[in-house]
């Protein structure tokens, strides 16, 4: 069993390597964020510089639900390990222009896991959300082309981001792809929203390789006060 001061000496060192050795890649970069993972990941931590040192931080994933807010100031990429093994699990790249994020992390699928530990991770601009009460929006990282209805309408997803759509107090969504000229079903649910309830739905790749169910999260949450500036 390791010892547990030497394992943070050891993370915090990783972490170093990661933010020092990529300054020239992107200085400057100041980010706050908010992780989510259909599957929430154990031990998962980013290196914060302070100064001339490095600080660890351990990232909490909910299941249902984004994680606090994070902050980081330092050079890009964004690194973060796993704090039990010191692996390096994703450099995430930001744009410049993005100043409030959503990143959502995608293990492997376990066939490619073994070749290639760690994970994929979308970036979103979380600024650029703009849905209300009553209202869904869509996060399509599914790489299929999805297509179906959504209570009475019909909706064609794009990849990245899509809508917002109203749904009232809820809707049926029920999504289907297409592969080899034949339709499968990839999603369906129903939606159901609270007082002044508004949702976010990701949808990512299947997790097993020939699936075509795609994974999916569904964030409810209470929309934001409107401003009164």
């Amino acid at each position: 069993m390791a010892h547990p001061f030497r394992s943070l000496i050891s993370c915090c060192l990783i972490g170093a390597s990661c933010v020092l050795g990529q300054e020239n890649a992107r200085p400057g970069l100041q980010i706050k964020f908010t992780v989510f993972s259909a599957k929430p990941i154990a031990d998962l931590a980013y290196a914060l510089p302070v100064g001339p040192t490095v600080r660890t931080v351990a990232v909490q994933f909910h299941p249902t639900a984004r994680s606090p807010r994070y902050d980081y100031s330092g050079p890009g990429p964004l690194c973060f390990f796993d704090l039990k093994t010191d692996e390096l699990i994703a450099e995430v790249k930001i744009p410049s222009h993005i100043k409030e994020a959503l990143l959502i992390f995608q293990p492997q699928a376990p066939e490619a896991a073994a070749a290639t530990p760690g994970c994929r991770v979308f970036v979103f601009d979380d600024a650029a959300i703009c849905y209300g009460a009553g209202q869904l929006m869509v996060l399509n990282f599914s790489g299929l082309p999805l297509a179906g209805t959504l209570g009475r309408q019909h909706i064609d997803l794009n990849d990245g981001a899509n809508g917002p759509y109203s749904i009232g107090r809820g809707a049926p969504i029920l999504l289907r792809t297409t592969y080899r000229q034949k339709s499968y079903q990839a999603y369906a649910a129903t939606i159901e929203l609270g007082r002044n309830g508004r949702a976010l739905l990701i949808l990512m790749a299947p997790f097993y390789r020939g699936s075509l169910e795609v994974q999916s999260r569904l964030l409810i949450e209470k929309a934001p006060a409107p401003s009164t500036r």
